[in-house]
């Protein structure tokens, strides 16, 4: 397996990182409140984990527990979620089926993304351990109130370990620029709600996504990515949720997962999967299987604006 490559494909999580919220009667949305046991699954309507594929998918996350998280010798609390995605991919060799799972760290003073981390099989007996730690984490401002603006700059650290050997990490710099824009009702497959857009841009990048932020689900219902010469596209959408602390829910009709997303704007969080996948099987699938660029979305939402990786 090559390193460098897994390391790319693990880059295309940034922005993957999907968020909350709550609207008072001056149209701004409060910060929510996330709860062990809480869960929201989206489905994308199509998506291309790397150059060459298409396909569809979603994601589900699944609030599991508050942690504190190491970033930088800083303590700070955070939401561990579980992640699981399954996507359907059309690559060189076919449609190609994909699942897997990572672990995704969300700060709870704003539900900005801290820490990615996932396992992937790295041969008989040694495994693939591959981190990713935004420092600090690109900060959300809440309450989310109409033509508020800001940026922020993270540098994000990538660590590669196979067995217990660190096999590469580096580091990059993205800057995140966000726009509040003014309250929306917009459907999707789990109904219809009020809204908050921001809009999400990284330094370098070309396009930019909206990300809708809805109190009644306590996180994002859609995201909406714009770019020249296609305009606006609906790239995530929410299909059922639980949210115990605003007592709202639908349920999701099927357990198996839905289809995966790829979003977090991030349009790539599928990538890393299936870049393993295929690499680690590449005599029966596909020999010339290239490594994804990075996307952005998360964006919540990803990772366009990478800059040059040092070791």
């Amino acid at each position: 397996m090559k390193v460098r490559g897994l390391c790319i494909a693990v880059l295309a999580l940034i922005g993957l990182s999907l968020g909350l919220s709550a609207p008072d009667v001056r149209g701004a949305e409060d910060l929510p409140v996330w709860t062990p046991g809480d869960f929201w699954s989206y489905t994308a309507p199509s998506f291309s984990p790397f150059p060459g594929t298409t396909g569809s998918g979603g994601i589900r996350f699944d609030v599991v527990a508050r942690e504190v998280v190491d970033v930088g010798g800083s303590q700070v609390p955070a939401y561990r979620a579980a992640v699981t995605s399954n996507a359907t991919v059309m690559s060189d060799s076919g449609w190609i089926p994909v699942t897997y799972r990572y672990n995704e760290w969300f700060r709870v003073s704003d539900l900005a993304s801290v820490r990615v981390f996932r396992t992937v099989p790295g041969g008989v007996n040694d495994t693939v351990n591959v981190t990713v730690t935004w420092g600090p984490p690109l900060e959300m401002l809440w309450p989310l109130v109409p033509d508020a603006a800001w940026s922020r700059t993270s540098t994000v650290s990538t660590l590669t370990v196979v067995g217990t050997t660190v096999l590469e990490s580096g580091t990059y710099t993205v800057t995140k620029n966000s726009t509040v824009g003014m309250p929306e009702t917009i459907s999707v497959t789990a109904g219809t709600f009020d809204a908050m857009p921001v809009s999400e841009s990284l330094l370098g990048a070309t396009g930019y996504d909206r990300v809708f932020w809805s109190a009644a689900v306590g996180n994002v219902v859609a995201v909406r990515h714009s770019s020249p010469g296609v305009g606006e596209q609906q790239t995530v959408q929410l299909a059922s949720y639980l949210h115990q602390a605003t007592g709202s829910a639908v349920p999701d009709p099927s357990a198996p997962l839905p289809l995966l997303w790829v979003g977090l704007a991030s349009a790539g969080a599928a990538g890393i999967a299936l870049l393993v996948w295929v690499r680690s099987r590449r005599r029966e699938i596909a020999r010339d299987t290239k490594a994804p660029e990075p996307s952005r979305l998360l964006g919540v939402c990803s990772a366009r604006g990478r800059r040059r990786r040092g070791r």
